[in-house]
Order: structure tokens, then sequence, then C-alpha cells
């Protein structure tokens, strides 16, 4: 019988080592203050969070065509990691993914233009006929 169903099986971890995995009730004030020192990267990451999301949402209203703005903070918040250096690595993956799906965009868009013409026209009149036979 498993512990499901009311057996004594042995936990493979003591008590005390599974108390590791519980989170506290409540949070000591001295955790927070030893974050409020401009040399805390808890409250710098923060700092650049929040300017970082806000200009994008701000952007995004005054953008006349965005009429989603949480699209761009989405956009930033995903770009945005602990530090300055792992943030700029990430954005520069997103622009290279972004350009390289737009030339595969493109280069679809140019087969698609080089199909023989005929076939529209064949498509079209298989659709009147079709429609001619169900009249």
């Amino acid at each position: 019988r498993g512990l499901l169903h009311g057996g004594s099986e042995r936990l493979p971890l003591s008590r005390q080592q599974l108390r590791q995995f519980i989170s506290p009730d409540g949070w000591p004030l001295a955790t927070l203050t030893a974050q409020l020192g401009w040399s805390s990267p808890v409250l710098r990451h923060a700092v650049r969070s929040a300017l970082a999301l806000g200009a994008a949402y701000y952007i995004g209203l005054l953008l006349p065509w965005a009429s989603h703005p949480q699209w761009l903070v989405l956009s930033v918040a995903v770009v945005l990691r602990g530090s300055l250096d792992e943030t700029l690595a990430r954005r520069d993956v997103r622009v290279a993914g972004t350009l390289l799906g737009c030339l595969i965009v493109l280069l679809l868009a140019g087969l698609g233009a080089a199909a023989p013409a005929g076939g529209d026209q064949q498509r079209s009149a298989g659709l009147a006929r079709l429609r001619d036979e169900r009249a």
C-alpha cells in the first residue's frame, strides 16, 4: 500500500531535510532593509525593470498604431534579465531572430510571386464550374 492509501512507507528525506522546502510564514524586516542600498543587485534590477516596463507602456500609449500597449510591455519583460550584459545578449538574439524571420517571409513571398499565374485562373474557373453545377 502506498502513502495515498494510508500506508506508512519510509520517506527518502528526513523531516528536517523536508523543512528546507517550506517557505517561512513571514519575512524578517532585515531581509528587506538589506536590499535598500544601490550596491544591492536586487534593488538595481527592480529599478531597471520598473523604468523599462514603465517606459515601454508609455511608448506603447504614444504609438498611433498600437491599440494594445501591453504587448510591448510583455516583450520588454521577456528580454529583461538579472544583469545588463544578459539583457543585451538576449536583446541581440531576439533582434537577430526577428530579422531572420523577416528574411524567410520575404523569400516565401518571392516564391509565391514567382508561381505560374495560370494557377489562380484555373482555380477561379474550377470554383465557377462548381458553383454552376450546384445551381
